[in-house]
């Protein structure tokens, strides 16, 4: 799978949870996390993330969510929003990839191809 296909699903999931601009920090970290886990388990329960993965991956979504929010008060276009964000959305893709199992990011890679 692309890393640009990788990203615009992670941008795809952000713009879903973000809609709600109201919901806290933790709860679109929450929410985002809670996405990983639904990809993970699609096609085999036994693929959920532990409890330590899932710690470490929404301390990583919380990062991205203020970074995200942060840059959302100066950037008002969403195209130019995107561009400032791809870096810090490929950082945190990659760090989520790193933290899964082998057979964890087979079926997320596998996910994020369709």
């Amino acid at each position: 799978m692309s890393p640009k296909k990788s990203i615009l699903l992670l941008v795809l999931v952000m713009y879903s949870t973000f809609s709600f601009s109201q919901k806290s920090i933790e709860d679109q970290a929450n929410a985002l996390t809670q996405e990983v886990n639904v990809m993970l388990t699609e096609t085999d329960k036994n693929l959920k993330l532990s409890e330590d993965q899932t710690a470490k991956i929404n301390k990583l979504y919380k990062a991205l969510v203020l970074v995200r929010n942060k840059k959302k008060k100066t950037v008002k276009e969403e195209r130019q929003l995107n561009k400032v964000l791809y870096p810090k959305l490929k950082e945190t893709s990659n760090a989520i990839k790193a933290l899964l199992t082998k057979e964890q990011l087979s079926q997320y890679n596998s996910y994020n191809a369709k």
